[in-house]
């Protein structure tokens, strides 16, 4: 019984994990495309921009 349940929740575990990577993406695209956008509308400058997405 507790492989069964221990199974249980390693597969959960994993789930949740792929879940979670996929949000985390999902965020980091956005925040690119933001900056990009930002960047691209003048409201801040490359090098600005350039910090925001770890770059320097």
């Amino acid at each position: 019984m507790k492989s069964h349940v221990d199974g249980k929740f390693a597969e959960l575990r994993a789930y949740v994990d792929r879940r979670f990577d996929r949000l985390l993406a999902g965020f980091s695209s956005y925040q690119e495309f933001f900056v990009k956008y930002l960047t691209a509308e003048g409201l801040i400058e490359r090098g600005k921009a350039d910090l925001l997405k770890g770059g320097g």
